[in-house]
């Protein structure tokens, strides 16, 4: 590969990368700016309704997917000729799967809950769900690499939505109406991501292949419970408080939370953009000095945990007040708690990077149900013995034993030793400052 080639992938990739940075700035701004002002608005009922149907449907999202999309991604890559029949197969089971999904789901609520605002929203979030099963675009994008028209699909569909909210908040609508929002921003990705792909894609005939959907669910159904089970983790906690509680104290917990989980996405953008580094150092240098050099990454990544909590704590009351208002004070708490989770945030997504390096992406679904497992039960308990609290509780000693379960197996040991260390890491860099 000549030099000239060289720099132009390099300008593409970083081309890529910069769009990606850009919508994921744009989301984290925008959406903890348009939140505020829907919490504020919606109060903590209405708002607990809908962060709690939400929950719901974020839980069931994986099973409308069928865990499909990464295994597509795969095989467009290795099979460009067949890729409209594999992106139109893969549609059809993802429409099925959440048509499907949406009937049960709304059938349930209807008949075992007499909440109408909340059958309402999860009709509409539902419908949504089933819509975003169309969007098998985002892979093909991905497959030649045109990073710039997800960016911009995504851009495109949080700006309206966003605006939107505002105009519900203006025209003083119901809460229903928010789910509406949600709806408008899958559709306007689906939309905007087929536009682009019809402008880009050749011509190739389109037809359902029984062998491919049987082909691409016997490899995907493993990653179901995965995904499932990861998100089932994240928001157990919110459906345990509504079992045991009501609406007003789901949106008291979830107001703290959401500004914790908006941040969740720059540890994931670190660790893709380190990926292929560590992947260069695993190949090119001892498992001790690889270990070393893992451990400096993990002691910075804990040293901008360390910064994020530090903010929280210090800060946590008068954002609180600040943004939601005296409603929500109680938020506060949640809110300093549940920010002492960023350390695990920011050492998982490597975490997961160095288990696909030696490929044991099954330790990945082991360890999500055990994590799940220990989260479930101490929700139960503990949400009832310290009330809504408890539930930040049973997130952190359920992260800590997932931490720990990377010592069952010798093969992975050497990541929890890893973690272990990088928390001394700060005293490290201070002694060597001093010598």
């Amino acid at each position: 590969m000549n030099k000239n080639k060289i720099n132009t992938l390099k300008k593409k990739y970083l081309s890529n990368f910069s769009w990606m940075i850009a919508e994921n700035i744009i989301r984290i701004v925008v959406g903890v700016t348009i939140s505020i002002y829907v919490v504020r608005f919606l109060g903590p009922n209405d708002y607990g309704i809908y962060v709690y149907a939400l929950s719901l449907t974020g839980i069931l999202a994986p099973l409308a997917t069928l865990g499909i999309d990464s295994i597509l991604l795969r095989d467009v890559i290795l099979n460009k000729e067949k890729e409209k029949v594999l992106l139109h197969t893969a549609a059809v089971l993802k429409l099925f799967a959440g048509v499907s999904l949406s009937l049960v789901t709304i059938t349930c609520v209807y008949l075992f809950s007499d909440d109408e605002h909340l059958l309402h929203i999860i009709i509409i979030l539902m419908a949504g769900i089933s819509i975003n099963s169309l969007n098998t675009y985002k892979e093909y994008m991905v497959s030649i690499n045109k990073m710039k028209l997800i960016a911009l699909a995504g851009i495109i569909s949080i700006i309206i939505s966003s605006f939107f909210r505002l105009g519900l908040i203006f025209s003083n609508a119901g809460v229903v109406w928010f789910a509406f929002a949600v709806f408008l921003a899958q559709i306007t990705n689906v939309i905007s991501l087929r536009h682009y792909y019809k402008k880009i894609s050749g011509f190739q005939k389109k037809y359902f292949s029984k062998a491919v959907a049987q082909n691409l669910l016997n490899d995907s159904w493993p990653l179901i419970f995965t995904s499932f089970s990861g998100l089932l983790f994240v928001y157990s906690d919110q459906i345990f408080i509504k079992y045991f509680f009501e609406y007003e104290r789901v949106g008291i917990y979830g107001a703290a939370v959401q500004l914790v989980l908006y941040f969740k996405v720059i540890p994931s953008i670190i660790s893709n953009m380190i990926y292929p580094k560590i992947i260069e150092i695993n190949k090119n240098n001892s498992s001790d000095d690889f270990e070393n050099k893992m451990l400096e990454i993990y002691g910075y990544k804990f040293i901008i945990s360390v910064f994020f909590i530090l903010m929280f704590y210090i800060f946590g009351d008068l954002v609180i007040k600040t943004l939601y208002g005296e409603k929500f004070l109680e938020s506060a708490l949640i809110l300093k708690m549940y920010s002492l989770s960023f350390v695990f945030m920011f050492f998982d997504p490597i975490n997961n990077k160095l288990l696909m390096i030696d490929n044991l992406q099954k330790i990945m679904l082991f360890r999500n149900l055990i994590g799940l497992t220990f989260n479930l039960i101490l929700n139960y308990f503990l949400i009832q013995i310290f009330g809504i609290i408890g539930a930040v509780y049973s997130t952190l000693i359920s992260q800590v034993v997932i931490t720990l379960s990377y010592l069952l197996d010798k093969r992975i040991k050497y990541i929890f030793f890893i973690q272990i260390k990088a928390l001394a890491y700060p005293i490290r860099i201070i002694q060597n400052l001093y010598k």
